[in-house]
């Protein structure tokens, strides 16, 4: 029908805007704040779950299903997460093969609370080496004033909402935040490699022929 039609068109406007990062400021806030979850993790620690707006869910999982190639050629040699079906199987059955054969050395290295405060900084210059294309989207979703909403309970037993900011690190629970988290980790495997005096070829390491041309891996060595 064509009310029905409409709604479906009005609604594909949205989700692009979304995607495209043209969010008016005083839309930031509701859309890109999140109701947060303080689930309990088997140490006692805190695992801060966030379940952001549907239509930002939808518009996050939109550029994800559009941006296969892009994170291919950004992360699909360094990591078993992103586009990588099956990943942690292939990863550990390849280490236990190597270790037997003992052919590699394990590192293992655990970051806390890693998801939650991975510097933002750190994760723009990563959009823009990488894919500069979720540039705006990545800058109205992080870099505007969001917040988590806790329910929290008041004397009389009941819920009532508190807020905490949102300033740092990708939100657990965010579509995007795996890939956002992983382009971060991308760059710090890049210094580490300079830092032990290996010359980087930007091209080779898919680094976005834009980011070159403006400089954005000069910034951040």
């Amino acid at each position: 029908s064509t009310p029905k039609y409409a709604y479906i068109a009005a609604l594909h406007k949205v989700i692009q805007a979304i995607a495209d990062g043209r969010v008016p400021a005083i839309a930031a806030l509701p859309l890109f704040s999140a109701t947060g979850f303080a689930l309990e993790k088997a140490d006692g620690s805190i695992r801060p779950i966030a379940c952001g707006n549907a239509l930002r869910r939808l518009a996050f999982r939109a550029v994800l299903l559009a941006s296969p190639e892009l994170l291919l050629a950004a992360l699909a040699s360094t990591q078993f997460a992103i586009c990588y079906p099956g990943g942690m199987e292939a990863c550990k059955l390849g280490l236990e093969t190597s270790m037997q054969l003992r052919t590699v050395a394990l590192l293992w290295i655990d970051y806390k609370n890693a998801f939650n405060t991975t510097c933002r900084q750190l994760i723009k210059e990563a959009v823009q080496l990488f894919i500069p294309q979720w540039s705006n989207l990545y800058q109205a979703c992080y870099e505007m004033k969001t917040k988590f909403i806790l329910l929290q309970e008041n004397e009389e037993g009941g819920k009532m909402p508190g807020n905490i900011d949102s300033q740092e690190g990708v939100q657990q629970g965010c579509p995007l935040g795996p890939a956002l988290f992983c382009l971060a980790q991308r760059v710090i495997q890049l210094l580490a490699r300079r830092a032990k005096g290996e010359v980087i070829d930007l091209q080779a390491e898919g680094v976005h022929a834009y980011a070159i041309e403006h400089g954005v891996w000069d910034r951040i060595v």
